[in-house]
Parts: structure tokens; C-alpha cells; sequence
């Protein structure tokens, strides 16, 4: 009987340590190009939510978003959506590329701190793999 619990007990180790592949797609990976660099403050980081946060100050800009592991990228996981503006924010991003995002930042004059979320999607044709870039924008005298 207690060869019988042992065999029983080494196949659900087994079956269990099997269970466990490393099957997860890989998180969305990032570069980031922004001018004027000064007006952005960027946080990349695939392992926390949101992977991406630019915190952006209330003059004009523009920052490129190119994801780098997976081939297409697409803004709130429809492929037929190009380009998506932030009125609150006051920022259009636009898919330039089969990965890659440009971001246009207005001028504004917020009373107060600005909030926007972009929900993306990365697929490589296999896996698909969702991700948020979290945008602050914030008047001259909070930077």
C-alpha cells in the first residue's frame, strides 16, 4: 500500500511539473523615441499594468511607440481601427506601421492632471497579447 501512495504520489508530481510549461506568450516589449524628449517622462514596463505610462507636460509633442517582439500591433484589438484621438487629453495616436504607434500631443493648458487609457494588442500571427499605455498630461506648474 505504501509503494502504491508513492507511485501515486511521484505521477501527480509529474503530471503537475508537465501541467507547467512556459507556454505563456511573451509579454509586449516597447522603444520609445519622443521630441521634444524634455516634455515626456516614460515608464516602460511589460511586467506591471499598465506596461507603458507617459507622462506628458502641457506643451506640443510627439513620441513613437514601436513595439519590438511581435510583428503587428493593433489600438484596442481591432485590426480595422488606425487611429483613435484623446479629447480629454488632448493627443491623437495613429498606427504608422505593422508595430509601430506615433503619438501627437497638443498644446493645453489642464487646470488640473489629464487621464487617458489606450488598450493595444500585439499578435505575431500565433499568440495574442494585450496591453495598456497609461497617458498623464500635466500643466507647466506640476512638472
Amino acid at each position: 500500500m505504501n509503494r502504491f501512495k508513492i507511485i501515486m504520489t511521484a505521477t501527480a508530481c509529474l503530471c503537475s511539473a508537465s501541467a507547467c510549461s512556459n507556454d505563456e506568450p511573451a509579454r509586449i516589449t516597447w522603444e520609445a523615441e519622443a521630441s521634444p524628449a524634455q516634455n515626456f517622462e516614460i515608464m516602460i514596463s511589460p511586467s506591471f499594468h499598465p506596461s507603458v505610462v507617459i507622462e506628458a507636460g502641457a506643451d506640443a509633442g510627439r513620441l513613437t511607440l514601436r513595439c519590438t517582439n511581435y510583428s503587428h500591433v493593433f489600438i484596442d484589438s481591432e485590426p480595422a481601427v488606425s487611429s483613435y484621438r484623446s479629447e480629454a487629453c488632448a493627443f491623437t495616436i495613429t498606427k504608422t506601421g505593422d508595430n509601430t504607434f506615433e503619438l501627437v500631443f497638443d498644446s493645453v493648458v489642464p487646470d488640473n492632471e489629464l487621464y487617458d487609457f489606450i488598450y493595444t494588442v500585439a499578435s505575431d500571427g500565433k499568440d495574442a497579447v494585450y496591453s495598456t499605455i497609461a497617458i498623464c498630461r500635466k500643466g507647466a506648474e506640476e512638472q
